[in-house]
């Protein structure tokens, strides 16, 4: 197996390996390589506290447990009782003790584990009882709540799926009866699609900033024409500025980049009162009438962040284009030219889909605003050196602790240029190191004259005979270029003589866009080692650490190729990344229903005919003909003929309880899986249901 192979593995309640082509299509179709492994049946608290299970196992992908509440605690259910020592009568506590046991479960392996854990929650039997029906939503929410604080676990509840992907008939009673099948293929298809979509919100880096236009997509018409008054947001696009709203408050940056002149453009924001997004909303903005690809160019480089931490939306296909072309790092989605379809389409694209939401990410937008007064001191201050002293800046070190975890991952993640080795620690990883004291870990906090930047920086480190050995040292770039940089090798100057080590170890190593690290290390070092591929060692004194001067001019931090060569080195890259770039705006414009999914599924992973050994012999009847289609699109293989054998195309007895399924369907006729035994081709199992439709009118009609 390629060691880039995303593992899922999957522990369910009843029987889920259905999901298997599902989420076989959507990793292809985001460029993963993945294998799904499905635990046996019902093994879900197995898989959770077993250190030698598949969970445990698990290096690199993602632990997914798949539970009906009703299969574990049904009578908690039925009986209401509430979650974590809440009693609702005397026998509470022995009656939640399964519930309360699956969350203590989930807590091991989170703490063991080396991924992320997704818990699923699914809906149970149908029912007409209104009471039960609130009963299991408002426990499946408190259950939910219970699980929300755990570090690297994710929960998805029977409302996320079916809020996401409506769904009229869930259950099968059928496959229920037969296999403990209990879904139809179309809730199979949502199941698969919310779970896919989960585990690209927690493990794919998330845009930082997103770029809109203003005429014809923040509101219908064209302001510089038809003024401040004229133009109409109407109820589509209120809906899309409250989204960026409720985004920016998440931690998006925002900005403008529109063709029109500014006094046009915010004469629309000051006079119109339908508008529901504010300029406050907005770090920065371009209104001119530059290339599009040229201003957001331009919007990197004043916010020393890289392009492909971009998105762009605009309803202009040449617009578009022009970017796609001039920034080929950049996400370019187009607005669907229907305006009813736009709430829709924004809430089907993954990219904005968050997971956890940090205190950092609340405040980023205040971050990057408080940076303009800190750029006109600077230019109004004679060197860089009283610029430093006029800032007041206070840098503030502490031993990292489990409430740090997510920034520390998100830190991890999201930081390119001042970043020491690129390690790209989970939630996981960091709780085991912690936990385990494989590393000391310091967090850093900043703040100055004009405001806090908050948590910026991370030190990793692990103490050796003579010496410490950094493996993590990274600063946001909003800190960068303060001397922060300066005070963290400071610190750990500091610590090395306090604990009568010699040197600091910082091995570099060479990854996309983190040059700035590399010359701050050149500009410092005492000692280094070259390494292959142009890493190298550096090997700072104690003393060299301890009096390292405070920067004289700030460092180059570059967030845009300028180059030629550098602009075709990020389109080459950006090509490689095409198939994933792209599919994000057709999962969010076409893919964004469960009967398009499923039919996307069902007719583009079939087998191509000529690869199978047997010949085709055309269904002939009407049983035959839809029997054919209903195999084709269980078994994936195109065009099935009428004395084709089940299980000489791959057919088992879990294909042959979901074919049964769709034959009760579609037939109204119940057959059993012996009958696949008895008569395993189509014609053979069409005159079958034939014989039994006839019987079933003979006997209504006598």
């Amino acid at each position: 197996m390629d060691d880039r192979t995303v593992k899922l593995i999957i522990s369910a309640t009843f029987t889920a390996e259905p999901l298997d082509s599902v989420l076989s299509f959507w990793m292809n179709k985001l460029g993963l390589l993945s294998e799904q492994t499905y635990a046996p049946f019902n093994q879900v608290f197995q898989q959770l506290l077993d250190s030698t299970g598949l969970f445990a196992g698990n290096d690199n992908g993602a632990n997914i447990s798949l539970v009906r509440l009703e299969d574990i605690d049904p009578d908690e259910i039925e009986t209401d009782l509430s979650l974590q020592g809440v009693s609702n009568g005397p026998d509470a506590d022995s009656e939640s003790r399964n519930t309360d046991d699956l969350i203590a479960a989930v807590r091991t392996a989170a703490a063991r584990d080396a991924v992320a854990h997704i818990v699923c929650l699914c809906p149970g039997n149908p029912t007409s009882d209104a009471s039960l029906l609130e009963r299991r939503t408002r426990f499946e929410k408190t259950f939910s709540q219970s699980l929300s604080g755990i570090a690297g676990v994710y929960t998805i509840t029977t409302a996320d799926i079916l809020e996401a992907y409506p769904v009229n008939t869930y259950f099968d009673s059928v496959g229920a009866s037969i296999g403990q099948i209990p879904y139809t293929p179309l809730f199979f298809a949502a199941l698969g699609t919310t779970i896919a979509r989960m585990f690209v919100s927690i493990s794919r880096p998330p845009y930082k900033v997103v770029v809109l236009d203003c005429d014809q997509t923040l509101w219908s018409g064209i302001s510089g024409e038809d003024g401040p008054l004229g133009v109409v947001i109407d109820s589509p696009r209120r809906t899309l500025q409250q989204f960026f709203v409720d985004q920016q408050r998440h931690g998006m940056l925002l900005c403008l980049c529109s063709k029109n002149t500014e006094k046009d453009v915010w004469s629309v924001f000051d006079q119109n009162p339908d508008m529901v997004i504010k300029k406050d909303h907005f770090t920065s903005w371009r209104i001119n009438w530059q290339a599009k690809s040229e201003n957001l160019r331009s919007l990197a480089h004043e916010l020393k962040l890289g392009l492909d931490s971009f998105l762009f939306i605009d309803d202009s296909a040449i617009e578009c284009a022009e970017v796609r072309a001039n920034c080929p790092d950049v996400l370019v989605l187009q607005l669907p030219d229907k305006t009813e379809q736009i709430p829709r389409y924004l809430r089907h694209i993954w990219t904005f889909d968050k997971c956890n939401t940090t205190d950092e990410d609340q405040q980023r937008a205040r971050f990057y605003k408080e940076d303009a007064p800190r750029e006109r001191l600077q230019s109004a201050t004679p060197s860089f050196e009283e610029f430093l002293s006029k800032l007041n800046l206070v840098v503030h070190f502490s031993e990292a602790d489990e409430d740090d975890i997510p920034r520390m991952a998100q830190l991890c993640e999201r930081t390119n240029q001042f970043n020491l080795s690129g390690h790209k620690w989970s939630e996981e990883g960091l709780i085991k190191a912690l936990r385990y004291n494989e590393f000391n870990a310091l967090v850093v906090r900043v703040k100055d004259r004009f405001g806090d930047y908050g948590f910026v920086g991370l030190i990793l480190y692990r103490r050796r005979t003579d010496s410490i050995l950094i493996d993590t040292f990274l600063l946001s770039c909003r800190a960068l270029g303060r001397g922060v940089e300066h005070r963290m090798i400071q610190k750990l100057g500091q610590i090395c003589s306090d604990l009568g080590l010699e040197s600091i170890v910082l091995p570099y190593e060479v990854r996309p866009r983190n040059e700035p690290i590399r010359t701050f290390l050149y500009g410092i070092r005492t000692d280094s080692v070259e390494l292959p591929d142009g890493d190298f060692q550096v090997s700072l004194s104690v003393r060299s650490a301890l009096e390292l001067p405070a920067p004289d001019a700030p460092p180059a931090v570059r967030a845009a190729p300028d180059s030629v060569s550098e602009l075709k080195h990020a389109a080459n890259s950006a090509a490689d990344f095409e198939q994933t770039r792209t599919i994000y705006s057709r999962i969010a414009g076409e893919l964004n229903e469960p009967e398009k999914i499923l039919y996307a599924i069902e007719s583009r992973m079939k087998m191509p005919r000529q690869e199978m050994t047997s010949t085709f012999d055309s269904p002939l009847t009407p049983s035959e003909i839809a029997l054919a289609d209903i195999w084709s699109n269980v078994l994936l293989i195109n065009r099935i003929g009428r004395t084709d054998n089940f299980f000489e195309l791959g057919g088992d007895s879990l294909k042959a309880v979901m074919l049964l399924s769709r034959i009760y369907s579609v037939f109204k006729v119940r057959l059993s899986v012996l009958d696949f035994f008895e008569g395993p081709t189509v014609s053979e199992l069409a005159e079958a249901i034939d014989r039994i439709a006839r019987n079933r009118n003979n006997a209504t009609s006598l």
